[in-house]
């Protein structure tokens, strides 16, 4: 049997004349309820304490201008008492601002956000964001083949500013973001006019590591690259190609393969390197993640680490301290952030 809302708000009324001496209506009744459904407002707080709104929301956000404390005591104990909430659309309406940093990753591919990489920096960012008071958004109906829904997603107003985690090489994103006058903050990638950019030394970053296994005494070294389509990724393998040459290391070009970035990319390109009957003594990864995969495959097929094989890696991120022996890793050194112009 349906019943219409009415009906059930008529009997309801009905019930309510054996409590009341006055007779409910069905819409007064719904006004009450609706009454007490929404929030209370700083007009309320206002309204109840005989202040302005302005000097209400002075008490209640500590300025801009000065409230004595009596007056800000009583405002903050009736916000309490009645339970408000800033409202924050309206707040936003009033400010243009959302109070909200949007993070839009390179690509969106299956478990990305299990990916060490974006872990950590989701992690950093969340703690900066938890001091300022900032909300965090992450964009991850992300495709690179879709850019211009990407692009109208986020520069729809809800984020107060965007950082690009390692944006692939031309990638169109950047340029219409910025044109539309989204604040934006690039990290591992040069590209971009008139945004900070937080970039690694890549090359002094590979040296370290490259260096170390030389003084290892190691001159027979694979390398394991990254992603072609990120700045890293090529930048780091045209680093161990420079060095290879200048330190005349041992690396063919079947010891030079590509990896994704991942650890089932690093185990799957470093198998047929281990399985052969010439095999290197020591093996680069351009990450941790890749470099996790090559451990795990060279511990597979029997040989021990760091006797048989080395392998190093790069991020210094918790990812290899898990292993047994602990993965050799080095930090990104990250250059200062600077403003294209």
């Amino acid at each position: 049997m349906k019943v219409s809302v009415h009906r059930i708000y008529t009997i309801i009324c009905e019930t309510f004349r054996f409590w009341v001496k006055k007779p409910v209506s069905a819409v007064q009744l719904i006004q009450a309820d609706v009454a007490q459904l929404m929030p209370t407002t700083i007009r309320d707080l206002a309204k109840q304490l005989n202040l302005s709104i302005s000097t209400v929301s002075y008490a209640l956000n500590d300025g801009p201008r000065s409230v004595p404390a009596e007056v800000k005591e009583k405002v903050l104990r009736l916000a309490k008492e009645l339970d408000y909430r800033p409202n924050r659309i309206a707040r936003s309406m009033v400010t243009g601002r959302t109070f909200t940093i949007g993070v839009v990753p390179s690509d969106q591919f299956e478990n990305f956000i299990l990916s060490p990489f974006i872990l950590d920096c989701m992690n950093g960012i969340i703690n900066e964001c938890e001091k300022l008071n900032y909300d965090l958004l992450l964009f991850t109906r992300f495709s690179a083949n879709e850019e211009l829904k990407v692009a109208d997603s986020i520069s729809d107003g809800r984020v107060d500013g965007l950082i690009f985690l390692a944006p692939l090489l031309g990638s169109k994103l950047i340029e219409i973001a910025h044109r539309r006058g989204v604040p934006l903050v690039i990290t591992h990638s040069h590209h971009g006019e008139q945004c900070a950019t937080y970039t690694t030394n890549n090359f002094d970053t590979v040296s370290i590591a490259v260096n170390h296994l030389v003084s290892l005494g190691h001159k027979k070294i694979a390398h394991v690259y990254g992603k072609q389509i990120l700045e890293d990724g090529i930048e780091r393998r045209k680093a161990f190609e420079k060095l290879a040459k200048e330190l005349q290391l041992t690396s063919p070009p079947e010891w030079q393969v590509p990896g994704y970035f991942t650890r089932e990319s690093g185990y799957e390109a470093s198998l047929n390197i281990l399985k052969s009957d010439n095999i290197p003594t020591a093996f680069f990864c351009s990450n941790d993640e890749m470099a996790v995969g090559v451990y795990q495959a060279a511990t597979e097929l029997g040989f021990k680490i760091p006797e048989d094989i080395s392998i190093v890696g790069v991020d210094n991120g918790t990812y290899g301290s898990f292993m047994n022996p602990q993965l050799t890793t080095v930090s990104e050194l990250i250059m200062a952030p600077m403003v294209l112009s």
